[in-house]
């Protein structure tokens, strides 16, 4: 069918004028492309696609109402061009509104069927908003139309691909291959990914035999060799071709010997994975950074081919130290096998981390040995971090401690006693503390340094076993006399240079203030690195020094004073811990600002797909891009991203609830018995203080601006005076003015439930297998009236927890009561489904107020005494079912709690403590405060015996930190 024509057509002259609008504009002229618009609309000021593209013209110059105007007013004169609707979905697109720009596409298709420009830019964004079956039909029209272009083909498999019917995409692959004549030689790259792709989707869409014919046929024609062996021996196991795929792994092993992948790959080809307990108690242990990292799973994106179970001793989730389900056979089989891939790679560390994980009792504590002398020796500061997955046994790290533990003996006993050796340095020990002669250490000669790694290593333990196994004997005490000890041999006349570089504070104590100044003492002691920089701003943000961690954080920004550069660079760990940080002070625009711009950041993370719909397909990087695809699908489950969502969510619940002196930063305890005067006065005081701070901060500013362009100035004055030709100094850049340094805009929102429901909306798409995502999405929904959503939150926290869960028991009885309570009138229909919602979550008849007291009485029995979580959900359940009785059985569950019990952390205790407070139990909070601070000696908030009460720190007031960083020199 032949496309509609415009009514509106321009005489030769301006016809030509129009073309010359088009050809500007490509060309990013706009000033020209302005004036030829102009010129046509003097004399045809309703022609609809000049007023169309002198729009597009103005939207690129910042003038964006007025280029909707303009768009608006073109697509009235001329609704049957596909020009104007066309540009109309351009501008729609520029602005991410992608619904709209699709419209408007479809609606220029509608009268030119077959423009290729339109349909290209239309199946960008059906990809970008994953409307896949709207993709493939796109692709398909695209195919049709011209199906010479090799894109075509290619973006039509990966359509069919990614829309699930990988069959499909593998014969579009063949038919393309069938009418290529033949490939030219500068397309051998484009060749070996086409090679690749085919047989992964085939791989992917269960025809494993043909995806490996695939490879055999095309062996020489595979240029990425490793990933070629990789596909090929995961195929080979997945056809039960075991001896096959083992000698390909081994070959990959040697390829290289550090690859996780290709080991776990041997491991299973061998049968040497051992099978997991029917219900396993290990926990899970993760890292950041963590230099023995898990294998992934084959199906987390087409381009990973390796198995999706774990190595013995390392599991697909996760848990470590699986060397408990091995057979003998099988442990003596690997024990054989890593001796010689050790002997053959002495330099891998894998080949020597990965028996830890599988050797046992005295077969661990010897290969332990030779890795912990080794580490501790060239001084490896992630030594720590590297083992930590083997802590999930306790025999395992009881093994670590007491060898560790001996080296640090004996570094201490023989350390002082030079004389005893020619080089004058200690002595490593053998397992026990003497040789077998008994009168000196065996081993080779160390190094001073040697005994503060060990030092740093001993408290790092302390810590994580006391948080994970609380009944060995060890605390925080012991880390903290460690950790002095750490300092001291660190400042030893011989220590080597890059002792104090790694000084920093190993304890995850409850002495938030003296970790922030171990924190910045060890950030002082090397201003070069970034790390030491990064774990200064964390301690200061926790300790509350917010504008000491504002400026350290900022020293490694291009001038040294641009806190905004760190949103630029996406810094999303620092906005996190500031936006927890301000909120914890009651600043709560501030923390808001913070928790959104990670949301941003994630907007723009998805935004960024567009670049790349075209690009890798151009470049044949088709395996890549599906398991970019396959990213971006899950990109907002990210952690980084669903903590921001749980913050800003906070900071909108607590906009609506209204506390007293809610974004004045003032204590709400303190201005509850003030009078109205009073009340007053004290914001009045708290707004001059801000201003101060505010103004302070603008000189310093200034301060800095002017230190940086005298120095420009006289970097210049040197050069000229040196006779150099004068260079144009660079023009100056445009910094964005931030017009609301402090939220205040962002929390004066008139509806903050409304903008808590987009962010939960989101969490509840892309984080759904969460509890906290319900329990959050709960609260809001409650707060609207909105009932059955709420129910939903109640139905899906306990499918992913169970009813025994707490925090499923507290939604579930606070879910009745406000049914109960609700003055909201309900559809008849509504009613009865939250009425049998709630008989089904009951286990009862009726879904009365009787009913949930029964059933909270048969929770309690059930799981009332379990965990201190569990006695906190029994207290505020039965508080809120009978404010009256339930304040005192409440008092009564809490303080009944045994502190020596394993779920009696920190956290939970001090979480125990508000409880308490906000039920107004005055008394049992004293009491309970007093019991916790009597185990948790070092608790600021629990005011501990140990704990620090006063600030001893002056230099980390901001004046004189101000003047520390102003001798800083980089």
């Amino acid at each position: 069918m032949a496309a509609v024509v415009s009514s509106q057509v321009l005489p030769s002259k301006e016809g030509s004028l129009f073309r010359q609008v088009v050809k500007h504009y490509e060309a990013k002229q706009y000033k020209k492309a302005l004036r030829a618009a102009d010129t046509i609309l003097k004399r045809f000021p309703e022609h609809g696609e000049t007023l169309s593209m002198k729009g597009l013209t103005y939207s690129y110059m910042d003038r964006k109402e007025e280029a909707y105007e303009l768009v608006r007013r073109g697509v009235k004169y001329d609704l049957k061009s596909h020009v104007c609707w066309h540009v109309y979905g351009l501008l729609y697109r520029a602005d991410r509104d992608y619904k709209e720009a699709i419209k408007c596409y479809m609606n220029a298709l509608r009268i030119d069927k077959e423009n290729i420009l339109i349909l290209r830019d239309l199946a960008l964004l059906q990809i970008q908003t994953r409307d896949l079956p709207g993709f493939v039909e796109t692709r398909q029209q695209l195919l049709n139309l011209k199906p010479s272009n090799r894109a075509h083909w290619v973006t039509f498999a990966v359509a069919h691909h990614i829309n699930g019917s990988c069959e499909v995409a593998a014969k579009v692959l063949d038919q393309y291959e069938s009418s290529v004549e033949e490939m030219v030689d500068g397309e051998a790259y484009e060749q070996s990914e086409m090679v690749l792709y085919k047989a992964s989707v085939l791989a992917e869409g269960g025809k494993a035999q043909q995806a490996l014919e695939v490879l055999e046929r095309n062996l020489e024609k595979i240029r990425d060799v490793s990933a070629g062996l990789e596909l090929k021996a995961s195929l080979l196991l997945k056809l039960n071709r075991r001896g096959q795929a083992v000698s390909i792994y081994k070959e990959l092993v040697e390829r290289n010997p550090d690859h996780y992948q290709a080991h776990a790959g041997l491991h299973e080809a061998a049968s040497l994975t051992g099978l997991p307990p029917s219900t396993p108690s290990l926990p899970s242990t993760t890292s950041n950074g963590h230099s023995h990292p898990t294998p992934p799973s084959s199906s987390s994106s087409s381009s990973s081919h390796s198995p999706s179970v774990g190595m013995a001793g390392l599991s697909s989730s996760g848990s470590s130290c699986r060397g408990e389900w091995l057979s003998e056979h099988q442990r003596s089989t690997l024990s054989t096998m890593y001796d010689k891939l050790t002997l053959a790679h002495p330099f891998s560390s894998t080949c020597r981390r990965i028996p830890l994980d599988f050797k046992v009792d005295a077969d661990f504590r010897k290969a332990a040995d030779k890795y912990l002398r080794r580490a501790l020796t060239k001084g490896i500061p992630s030594l720590f971090v590297d083992l930590r997955p083997l802590y999930s046994s306790p025999a395992k790290a009881s093994i670590i401690a007491e060898l560790v533990m001996g080296y640090e003996d004996s570094l201490r006993e023989y350390g002082s006693q030079m004389h005893m050796q020619p080089t004058g340095r200690p002595w490593y020990p053998p397992l026990g503390k003497e040789s077998p002669a008994g009168d000196s250490p065996a081993g080779e000669p160390q190094h001073p340094s040697t005994r503060v790694w060990v030092l740093l290593y001993l408290a790092q333990h302390h810590v994580q076993t006391e948080l994970r196994f609380p009944s060995l004997t060890c605390d925080v005490d012991q880390a903290i006399a460690i950790q002095d000890g750490f300092v001291a041999a660190a400042y030893q006349p011989r220590a080597g240079a890059n002792a104090p570089h790694q000084l920093k504070n190993p304890l995850r104590s409850l002495l938030f203030t003296a970790a922030a100044h171990a924190a910045e003492l060890a950030r002082r002691m090397d201003l070069s690195d970034r790390y030491l920089n990064s774990t200064a701003v964390k301690a200061l943000f926790r300790a509350g020094y917010m504008d000491a961690a504002e400026m350290t954080a900022a020293l490694f920004t291009k001038d040294a004073n641009q806190v905004s550069a760190l949103h630029d660079m996406q810094h999303m760990q620092y906005e996190v811990a500031a936006g927890k940080a301000h909120y914890a002070q009651r600043q709560y625009g501030k923390s808001l600002k913070m928790y959104l711009y990670v949301v941003k950041h994630f907007g723009d993370m998805e935004e960024d797909q567009l670049d790349f719909h075209n690009y890798c397909v151009r470049k044949s990087t088709l395996r890549a891009y599906v398991a970019m695809l396959r990213m971006e699908d899950t990109l907002y489950s990210h952690s980084s991203y669903t903590k921001a969502v749980m913050g800003a969510v906070r900071v909108y619940l607590d906009l609506h609830d209204k506390p007293v002196g809610f974004g004045t930063g003032l204590d709400e305890g303190a201005l509850a018995g003030l009078s109205p005067e009073e009340l007053k006065k004290a914001k009045l005081k708290r707004k001059k203080e801000e201003k101060k701070r505010r103004e302070e901060q603008e000189r310093q500013a200034a301060e800095r601006e002017r230190v940086v362009a005298e120095k420009e100035a006289a970097e210049r004055e040197a050069a000229r005076s040196k006779g150099e030709p004068k260079k144009k100094p660079p023009p100056p850049e445009k910094k964005e003015v931030d017009l609301d340094p402090y939220g205040a805009k962002l929390i004066a929102t008139q509806d903050p439930l409304g903008e808590a429901t987009k962010l939960v909306e989101m969490l509840k798409r892309h984080a759904a297998d969460k509890l906290t995502t319900h329990t959050t999405a709960f609260e809001v929904y409650t707060r609207k009236g909105r009932l059955l959503l709420a129910l939903s939150a109640v139905q899906r926290g306990a499918s992913i927890s169970g009813l025994a869960h707490p925090a499923v028991h507290k939604m579930l009885v606070r879910m009745v009561l406000h049914v109960h309570s609700s003055t909201v009138e309900q559809n008849a229909t509504v009613r009865s489904v939250i009425t049998e919602a709630l008989q089904a979550l009951l286990s009862s008849s009726d879904a009365s107020l009787a009913a949930l007291k029964s059933y909270h009485d048969s929770w309690v029995v059930a799981h009332g005494s379990g965990s201190l979580a569990h006695r906190l959900a029994t207290a505020e359940a039965g508080v809120a079912l009978d404010a009256a009785s339930g304040k005192a059985a409440a008092a009564a569950a809490i303080l009944s709690t045994p502190l020596e019990s394993e779920t009696c952390g920190h956290v939970q205790c001090v979480q125990a403590l508000r409880v308490l407070e906000r039920m107004g139990a005055a008394p049992a909070a004293l009491e309970w405060k007093q019991r916790c601070a009597q185990t948790f000696q070092h608790s600021e908030t629990l005011d501990g015996a140990k704990g620090i009460t006063e600030d001893p720190y002056p230099d980390l007031v901001d004046g004189a930190l101000t003047e520390a960083f102003g001798k800083l020199a980089f």
